[in-house]
């Protein structure tokens, strides 16, 4: 609820939305940063893996030591991969959440109390009978003479023929 007049109520709406905007750019900007940085962590990891197969081929320590520094490897950059690959999802994750929180007044729906119209009251009656609302329909779709035709003997290709 807000109090006071509609300037009032339009500034509020006007700061809200200015701050939904700036949390969508804020968290646009780190979902770019995220990928930057998986992007510099995969390049970190292939050095990694690049490095080890070299010292595997010069035989520095024995085969065993070299298998086990592998292992370890592997599972280092396994976490280190997964690390940066959560944090973009969450990245990505707030950014949907931070666009849905944003408002898309494509519509505006006002809900109106009792539009309902008791049994037996009219509200609007025509004033011309149905015959006169026929006829200024059927000028729109019919051309000519064909206006003062009876609808009985009117095919329907007479109101698609221009």
């Amino acid at each position: 609820m807000y109090g006071g007049n509609l300037d009032d109520y339009e500034r509020i709406r006007r700061e809200e939305d200015e701050a939904l905007d700036r949390e969508v750019r804020t968290t646009e900007s780190d979902v770019r940063r995220q990928k930057r940085v998986l992007a510099d962590a995969r390049i970190k990891l292939d050095r990694r893996i690049r490095y080890g197969k070299k010292m595997m081929a010069q035989r520095r320590e024995q085969k065993i030591i070299m298998s086990a520094r592998k292992r370890d490897a592997q599972v280092s950059a396994g976490k280190h991969r997964n690390l940066h690959l959560d944090r973009l999802a969450d990245s990505r994750a707030a950014l949907s959440e931070a666009q849905a929180r944003q408002r898309d007044d494509d519509q505006i729906r006002v809900d109106l109390p009792e539009t309902v119209v008791p049994a037996g009251r009219t509200r609007l009656a025509p004033t011309t009978s149905p015959a006169r609302i026929h006829a200024r329909l059927a000028q729109f779709l019919l051309r000519g003479r064909q206006v003062e035709l009876p609808a009985s003997t009117l095919s329907g290709g007479e109101r698609s023929a221009r």
